[in-house]
């Protein structure tokens, strides 16, 4: 598999250990290509405009694109999760990965449905206005699924060496140089718009 000519170990090797763009702990559909949205239902439309034009979404309609793309239309999580990714101005590669197989039920075994009453609850016009509303693709819950548990990846169970892979036990601040939010700031746009905002005399 590849996205744009790499390779998926390209890609994600460097920064994530194996298991991450695979299914984690349950089976479920996770390298089939196509797309997932298809366009039509003005609750999938509007979030993926959203997705396109303002780069963010909140955790709610990540998981109903998610669901929907893989849950009810089959589609192989990866390829979706990229998709968004791609898109996503706070895009995290691993808060991505596992939202992703959370929803999908390959990291918890219990796939997340997405249906009709979740948008009629938070955001009923668009079923209003929706041009499916009188057969909507959505009207139900899909099927329950159960999916197959997979071998136990060690890492994920017990951590051979945590003074290795944890974090500092206590701050360290004497150890790093601290800027103040306006310097930040500063430093941010000059580098940005290259100029100096505060030039030496």
């Amino acid at each position: 598999m590849s996205f744009y000519g790499r390779s998926t170990q390209d890609i994600y090797m460097p920064v994530l250990a194996p298991g991450f763009f695979e299914n984690l702990r349950f089976n479920q559909s996770w390298d089939t290509e196509c797309n997932g949205w298809p366009a039509g239902m003005a609750c999938t439309d509007f979030v993926l405009d959203e997705l396109n034009q303002d780069g963010w979404l909140v955790n709610q309609t990540r998981m109903w694109l998610a669901s929907h793309w893989s849950v009810r239309n089959g589609k192989g999580w990866l390829h979706g999760q990229e998709q968004m990714h791609r898109e996503l101005i706070d895009g995290s590669r691993a808060a991505n990965l596992l939202g992703w197989q959370w929803t999908v039920g390959s990291g918890s075994g219990k796939p997340y449905g997405f249906a009709r009453w979740q948008v009629q609850k938070r955001a009923p016009t668009l079923c209003g206005s929706c041009p499916l509303k009188s057969n909507c693709p959505i009207e139900n819950f899909p099927a329950d699924q159960s999916l197959e548990a997979l071998p136990t990846e060690p890492l994920l169970a017990y951590d051979p060496d945590p003074n290795k892979t944890s974090g500092p036990l206590t701050p360290s601040w004497s150890n790093h140089s601290w800027m103040g939010t306006s310097q930040v700031l500063r430093s941010y746009v000059e580098v940005l718009y290259g100029i100096d905002l505060c030039p030496s005399p």
